[in-house]
């Protein structure tokens, strides 16, 4: 199991970072925010809409910067 009782609110306007040590489950976290993985547990909102029930409108509410360029030369 990556994340397990994971909790976290973000306000409208807030820049949020999550930091932590290799394995602790920042980027498993974020890809499940951004619906790149399904969760397999639990609820994740944003903005009061489920995740993986309205992912169009997560892509125009949630901006993610990878450590390394996702984009393709």
């Amino acid at each position: 199991m990556a994340i397990r009782d994971n909790s976290f609110v973000i306000d409208r306007g807030e820049t949020f970072g999550l930091l932590g040590p290799n394995g602790a489950g920042k980027s498993t976290t974020f890809n499940i925010l951004t619906a790149a993985i399904p969760k397999t547990h639990g609820s994740v909102r944003l903005n009061g809409e489920e995740v993986n029930r309205a992912v169009d409108d997560i892509f125009s509410m949630v901006g993610v910067c990878p450590q390394f360029n996702p984009l393709y030369d």
